[in-house]
């Protein structure tokens, strides 16, 4: 395993997760280590960065013509919230179907089932 890593964009686009994290805690932080599930065969090598995306739920659309009805849940379509830039990801290590890497930015909190994705 080489010492040092040329950060780099992956040769071939990436949209992967975070599935794992070294410590097993719940909230990520900048220079942590986690597992993606995108490895060789996607085309990742150590050296190559990653943005990381949260995810939000979906969120009920509970407005109506301006102001928020107190019933408005229970009638209102759940709509997608946009993803929000968190991090970013270095992989240093690689296998087949996954790699481990390292946290080097993180703007917010990041978790498990985060996106990652070439920047």
């Amino acid at each position: 395993m080489p010492l040092d890593f040329i950060p780099s964009v992956p040769k071939t686009p990436i949209k992967g997760s975070i599935i794992a994290v070294s410590d097993g805690v719940a909230v990520i932080g900048q220079y942590e280590v986690v597992v993606i599930n995108r490895g060789v065969r996607d085309g990742l090598t150590p050296g190559n960065v990653l943005a990381v995306y949260s995810v939000q739920p979906d969120m009920y659309d509970n407005s109506k013509n301006g102001y928020v009805h107190p019933t408005a849940n229970m009638f209102a379509k759940k709509v997608p919230v946009p993803e929000e830039r968190t991090g970013t990801f270095m992989v240093f290590k690689t296998f087949e179907r996954m790699s481990f890497g390292l946290i080097m930015e993180a703007t917010d909190v990041i978790h498990v089932d985060d996106h990652v994705e070439t920047p």
